[in-house]
């Protein structure tokens, strides 16, 4: 058996770093978040009181600049958790700090074997779906086989793949995880942190209705049951009084899309919404107004996805063109204008602001005079580019970023389209490997991940579902970091990619910001807070309190 190099001390080490490095714990107190040494212990806290509350509403009304038309979680990536989590409990659940705990999700405990090649999960039993039929043994392994196979497109289907060797039924409130290689950190996204895979379906359901079932009616086991999905208008939940926490404090929910920053805006000053991801440039007036402003804790990785470039057809794949589009770029001028300064200059792909390699803003020069030359020796035609405009929920300012963006690549010769198309549309088209993507170019909130390889699987690995490159050199490099158990060499093998990939300018990053939210303290306590979560509103604090 290989020995295994990553030591116990060395796990309870890294963890501490991941909750030091998103700054601590809104109290400013994260000593009391720092996991147990060891690779899978639960966190174990005294049950919340969690019904009951002062106050008890007829709905929450929540209007995004984005959502998508997937219910699904293995058919998305962790975007749709915004809207997909009420419906959903997790396999693992998990505290405000993204720590995985006993509360909050269907696991009681989980025991990892000594070399971290296996996982045992304990399940509460008294969960049910929303059919009445009870959450088993038989649902989390279905759920994870489902998340690990060939039809999954999810954010961390390839991680789950590579990981996941096959799962045991040991009995009806039992399941056991078998690895293919050491994975001590896998636990983790068996939580909702930072993706959707872990939202447990009903194998029974799903088997009787079809593969589809869980985009047309789809059904989970969370505090709120599916009601109806009006597409590019809301999605309406009714809340499960019998739920295993509690009853949650509104009847229903109500997920709205309003593109329009100025229209969710309005809603939220006339207190027709309680909900809103907020453009930067309205805070000063939401504040005045008695709305409550919210800031995620952790910032988000915005990055452009610039598609297809091992396409020899497409001007992409010319290491000249790439160069040259990413230093047209005024990164700091977009942070101190459209974020209205609020945000930073962001590392190279993957080192977010929480990554182990992570350090601090790099030094990516604004030079339209060599962007120009650049472009003129490879193309002295000219090239023309499309720009995908869509909204993402919490980050409003999208389509006014594609806008800039075309501006500053026309100042040097680049002949751009601004197209309406959503994320979901062209996620969709990146998994395919549609040549239509030729020449176009998208954009993204990258996950905050301490250990960046399941991204690096995903986003930038030949077979990847959302790969922009395809380089065997670069494939090499993450197989060998996805295989690394030794923390300090992690660390040099993220550096060394990292390197790679600025060297190649195959990513594009922008900005270093925080998702935005604005709420009616009449309906929204003030004290709400959004976690260390990927792509999630943790509205989940809402539905129970002192959760």
């Amino acid at each position: 058996m290989r020995k295994l190099l990553f030591p116990v001390l060395a796990i309870a080490t890294a963890m501490a770093l991941v909750l030091s490095a998103c700054g601590g714990g809104d109290d400013g107190d994260s000593s009391s978040t720092s996991p147990k040494a060891t690779s899978a212990a639960p966190k174990v806290t005294a049950p919340p009181k969690v019904t009951g509350g002062p106050k008890r509403y007829d709905i929450l009304r929540v209007s995004l600049s984005g959502t998508r038309d997937v219910f699904d979680p293995i058919k998305s990536g962790a975007d749709i958790k915004n809207y997909l989590a009420p419906m959903y409990d997790s396999i693992i659940g998990n505290d405000l700090e993204g720590v995985p705990d006993t509360i909050h999700g269907l696991a009681t405990s989980w025991t990892a074997a000594a070399d971290n090649t296996s996982l045992t999960i304990k399940l509460r039993t008294n969960a049910k779906f929303h059919d009445g039929t009870p959450v088993t043994a038989d649902d989390v392994k279905f759920t994870i086989e489902r998340a690990s196979s060939k039809d999954s497109v999810s954010s961390w289907a390839a991680d789950y793949r590579a990981s996941v060797k096959s799962v045991d039924v040991v009995d009806a409130s039992t399941v056991r995880l078998n690895y293919a290689k050491p994975a001590p950190f896998f636990y983790f996204y068996l939580t909702r942190r930072d993706s959707a895979e872990p939202f447990v379906v009903s194998k029974a359901y799903v088997e009787k209705n079809g593969l589809d079932v869980q985009n047309t009616k789809p059904m989970g086991s969370g505090p709120y049951k599916f009601v109806e999905h009006v597409q590019g208008a809301h999605t309406l939940y009714d809340e499960v009084a019998t739920h295993w926490m509690g009853r949650p404090n509104y009847n229903q929910v109500r997920i709205a899309v309003v593109a329009e920053d100025t229209t969710r805006v309005s809603l939220l000053k006339t207190k027709a919404t309680d909900i809103i991801d907020s453009p930067r440039s309205e805070s000063k007036s939401l504040k005045s107004a008695g709305l409550t402003v919210t800031a995620s804790p952790i910032t988000f990785y915005l990055e452009l996805w610039v598609n297809r470039q091992w396409d020899t057809a497409t001007a992409f794949s010319d290491v000249r063109v790439r160069e040259a589009l990413s230093i047209a770029v005024n990164r700091q001028e977009l942070i101190d204008t459209l974020f209205s300064g609020a945000g930073q200059l962001p590392d190279y792909f993957p080192n977010t602001t929480v990554s182990i390699a992570y350090h601090g803003g790099a030094k990516i020069p604004y030079d339209p005079a060599r962007a120009r030359q650049l472009l003129q020796a490879a193309y002295p035609n000219g090239i023309t580019v499309s720009l995908f405009s869509y909204g993402l929920g919490g980050i409003s300012e999208g389509p006014q970023m594609m806008q800039a963006i075309a501006g500053y690549w026309e100042k040097v010769g680049v002949k751009t389209k601004i197209v309406s198309l959503e994320y979901q549309a062209m996620r969709a088209q990146m998994v395919n490997r549609d040549p239509n993507l030729a020449n176009s170019v998208g954009w993204i909130r990258v996950a905050p991940l301490f250990l960046p390889h399941p991204g690096l699987n995903v986003l930038a690995r030949s077979n990847g579902a959302l790969a922009l490159s395809q380089d065997p050199t670069l494939d090499k490099m993450i197989d060998d970091l996805s295989n690394e158990l030794d923390l300090a060499r992690y660390k040099t093998r993220t550096e060394e990619i990292t390197r790679y990939i600025e060297k190649n300018h195959m990513r594009f990053p922008v900005a270093d910001v925080q998702q935005l939210f604005a709420s009616n303290p009449d309906k929204v306590r003030p004290d709400w807070k959004l976690g260390r979560y990927t792509s999630d509103l943790y509205l989940n604090g809402l539905f129970f309190n002192n959760t």
